[in-house]
């Protein structure tokens, strides 16, 4: 399907424990009424909205509007079911990285005017081809280690672009969800693609030497 046109504002999601990247998809359920609202809003006008990232403190303005990160993440919104008691479930297919210039609306919900991240672009060469090897490679070692019986449609196919590659990998792990929004923050996903292929390798020494990790993949 063609990705949406990028629009001038957009429909806020924040969200505590999770980042979208640009090419990877969220599942969400939506079942506070503000955000059943939201995502109406978001269906009358081209299905797609933006999830942010809270800033710590957020439980302290948990029920009005506490700050989010200036940077997150536009989607599409499809797959799209909604309850008979109107709550809403879908996957949110990432269009591109953006920036929150202004917020419009506060309540109930937010309204921002966004502006979209240009990202590196990745050469097609030997050595982006080797680096996208390699991390499939690692995520697939530490798959098989955690869960042999799982089954990943990432850890055993070798074409995906390094873009998409480590964007899946980065949804598909988890570790520190601020550490997950600098990483979203940083517009090279070949930079992107090197840090967390040392994570990987990181972890898989320590489950092969102990084995066990404190990351583990979701």
């Amino acid at each position: 399907m063609p990705a949406p046109s990028i629009p001038e504002s957009a429909a806020v999601f924040p969200l505590a424990n999770a980042v979208l990247f640009p090419r990877a998809t969220l599942a969400l359920h939506i079942f506070e009424p503000r955000y059943r609202e939201m995502t109406r809003h978001a269906l009358r006008g081209g299905a797609v909205l933006c999830t942010a990232l809270l800033r710590p403190g957020w439980e302290d303005d948990e029920e009005g509007a506490p700050p989010v990160h200036e940077i997150g993440c536009l989607g599409e919104i499809r797959d799209l079911h909604e309850t008979e008691d109107g709550r809403f479930f879908f996957t949110l297919c990432a269009v591109a990285r953006v920036r929150f210039r202004a917020f419009d609306q506060e309540e109930p919900f937010r309204i921002a005017r966004i502006e979209a991240l240009p990202e590196a672009e990745v050469p097609r060469d030997g050595d982006t081809r080797r680096e996208t090897l390699d991390l499939v490679a690692h995520y697939a070692a530490v798959l098989q280690l955690l869960n042999p019986a799982v089954s990943d449609s990432l850890a055993l196919g070798t074409g995906l672009p390094l873009e998409e590659a480590v964007d899946q990998v980065l949804m598909r792990l988890d570790f520190d969800v601020h550490m997950k929004q600098r990483l979203l923050e940083d517009a090279d996903p070949r930079g992107r693609c090197r840090w967390v292929t040392k994570l990987l390798g990181t972890l898989l020494h320590t489950l092969q030497e102990q084995g066990r990790g404190e990351i583990v993949l979701s």
